[in-house]
């Protein structure tokens, strides 16, 4: 019911006319986690559980088998996951996965350098619609268009800021995402329905094999229904090459 502008970008189309477009550096800032580091380098360092590409995922973040390095007092105020963080991939076939924390976490945990911490620079933006944006873009091959694929991509810091977006006005962004958590909410219980509904067959029917073949139900007086032989189909071209080789072994 808006009026609606072009924007000339392929991934965008078009959008209302008083959003903007911007890239991903305009209103948030990109925080690349630390590189691996096996042993101490001060003596005040702490051996803390970091997360990694294998931890993030769309449908959140798994902290139940983090790893652990060395960290400085400088670096857990730098990489320490805080909440409201979108934490995004960086590289490998996850490149481009990201998920939002959004409650603080029970425990102080840190990004290794295959995660970006991403978070607003002001209340012009909120991180859960930029993780619905991200979402989007990876689902429909972004990743695979912005990154060298031929050996192992690497969404980098530098690619993250320069990804473009649309920008609605802040309390736009909050219906959209409001809207979105609703419907995926009824898809996911609906999945998870249909997950249970399978998984209760599969088990009727393997408790079935089993009673079967141990005995447990009898099926000697079960009828079995009687063979029905089908002549097999056999089409014209087939027939009349069978009928020539019996007449050329015949001549």
């Amino acid at each position: 019911s808006v009026p609606m502008k072009r924007t000339d970008n392929f991934w965008i189309g078009t959008i209302p006319e008083h959003w903007n477009v911007v890239q991903v550096r305009r209103v948030y800032s990109v925080i690349l986690g630390k590189m691996l580091a096996t042993k101490p380098a001060y003596s005040s360092d702490t051996y803390e559980e970091y997360v990694c590409a294998k931890d993030v995922h769309f449908d959140g973040v798994d902290l139940s088998d983090l790893k652990q390095m060395w960290f400085s007092t400088s670096e857990k105020q730098q990489y320490k996951i805080e909440a409201n963080d979108l934490l995004i991939v960086e590289g490998g076939a996850g490149a481009g996965n990201a998920a939002l924390v959004e409650e603080p976490l029970d425990r102080d945990i840190y990004v290794q350098n295959s995660i970006h911490i991403v978070r607003p620079k002001s209340n012009r933006a909120t991180t859960k619609f930029l993780a619905y944006w991200m979402r989007s873009m990876v689902k429909r091959n972004y990743m695979t268009f912005v990154c060298s694929v031929a050996t192992i991509p690497h969404y980098t810091k530098d690619k993250v800021m320069s990804t473009v977006m649309p920008l609605p006005p802040e309390n736009e962004q909050k219906e959209i995402v409001r809207y979105l958590d609703n419907e995926c909410e009824k898809i996911n219980n609906l999945i998870t329905k249909k997950h249970s509904q399978i998984a209760t067959l599969q088990e009727l029917k393997n408790s079935l094999i089993s009673d079967v073949v141990t005995g447990k139900i009898d099926v000697r007086n079960v009828t079995v229904p009687e063979y029905e032989h089908v002549d097999d189909i056999v089409d014209d071209d087939s027939e009349n090459n069978e009928e020539t080789e019996t007449d050329g072994e015949e001549a």
